[in-house]
């Protein structure tokens, strides 16, 4: 959050940012004055849902600039900062509960904000990313974790601070002043106060590591020294959640050294890997047990019916091929089962029993297959 008193580190860089404050805005802005007077207009009723925020926003405006200058103006100038809310990182679990908290208490962290406004986003058709990080809000005071949203519009990515954008602390109170500042900010301009723990969200070729920030100098780090940040996004977003958490990660301890805040985040992000983990193991043994149950059906309609004795050829070659379609589902699913995390002791007993079942039923196969090879 902005710090009114005292020196801050965005006045103690004021003049060394000067020319980047003129060219982020150089590119100019939407009319935000007529944008905030159409969104003070919104139905109080139609505010306690994204969704229908959302609405009103696409109901009221044709160009994505507009869009996504209406969502941040309302978020801004509606969600107070909750300087007794001292929550860092959410839990996926908690978003959506966490989101319609906000919307009715018009208050919360910058998560919160961060939060609402990529969901807006995603309703908007906008796609859009939570960047996770710290700020260093005042000289020669400790970082602080912090989170803002990227956007992409206008075939780029773009940068939006809508805590920064509501206003300032000032003698621990927290006070209302919409500043566009920090909407579509320039990555150049956003680093001097923002560091992304995923260096990739710094935006820049040259991202700089979490030392560089901190300390003006290099330090160790196993950064490369030049970063293809539009295509490490691009195939970020094509992978699945895990592999997300995963690359994301990776990248991390790339350009980050040992703190509190990032400590904190890689643990949040091992427990929600770990979630993503358990999730997946559970939905392939759901699936082992459909093939599980495939492999008896067969069983019971083409072999349980049929008597053994006095078998023509055809039959007997029959029962043979389809004993070893239920062989091979078996061995299959026993394979599969054989893959999974079982360090979750009652979730282990349950891989276990179900391969013991496996493992006698294909030896009853065996038996059955040789018998009948032998008539």
């Amino acid at each position: 959050m902005k710090i009114r008193n005292g020196t801050t580190l965005y006045n103690f860089l004021i003049i060394s940012v000067f020319f980047i404050l003129i060219s982020a805005h150089a590119k100019g802005q939407p009319d935000f004055t007529g944008i905030i007077q159409i969104m003070e207009n919104i139905p109080d009723s139609l505010t306690y849902s994204t969704r229908n925020i959302a609405d009103y926003i696409l109901e009221n405006f044709d160009e994505n600039d507009e869009k996504v200058a209406a969502a941040f103006a309302w978020i801004s100038s509606n969600i107070s900062y909750d300087r007794n809310d001292e929550r860092d990182f959410l839990d996926i679990e908690e978003l959506e509960k966490y989101i319609e908290e906000t919307l009715y208490q018009r208050k919360g962290i910058c998560q919160a904000y961060a939060e609402v406004y990529h969901d807006l986003c995603s309703k908007l058709e906008i796609p859009s990313q939570v960047v996770s990080g710290f700020v260093v809000p005042e000289r020669g005071k400790p970082p602080v974790s912090h989170a803002w949203i990227a956007a992409f519009k206008s075939g780029v990515w773009n940068l939006y601070d809508p805590t920064f954008g509501a206003g300032y602390v000032e003698d621990s109170l927290f006070v209302q002043d919409f500043d566009t500042l920090y909407f579509d900010a320039k990555p150049q301009f956003l680093i001097q106060t923002h560091y992304p723990l995923d260096p990739m969200w710094q935006l820049n070729s040259n991202p700089l590591t979490m030392h560089e920030f901190l300390y003006g100098t290099a330090g160790d780090s196993t950064a490369s020294e030049y970063f293809y940040f539009e295509d490490t996004i691009a195939g970020y977003l094509a992978l699945d959640e895990r592999g997300k958490m995963i690359s994301e990660r990776r990248r991390i301890i790339a350009y980050g050294e040992e703190n509190l805040i990032l400590q904190r985040y890689l643990e949040v992000l091992d427990q929600q890997l770990e979630y993503y983990k358990i999730s997946e193991n559970i939905d392939i043994f759901n699936q082992c047990m459909e093939n599980y149950s495939k492999a008896m059906s067969i069983y019971n309609d083409s072999i349980v019916k049929v008597q053994t004795g006095n078998l023509t050829d055809s039959k007997r070659q029959g029962l043979l091929l389809n004993i070893e379609t239920i062989r091979q589902i078996l061995l299959d699913t026993n394979r599969q089962l054989s893959e999974l995390d079982s360090h979750e002791e009652a979730f282990g007993l349950n891989i276990i029993t179900r391969k013991q079942d496996i493992s006698s039923f294909l030896q009853y196969l065996g038996e059955l297959q040789k018998r009948l090879s032998n008539e």
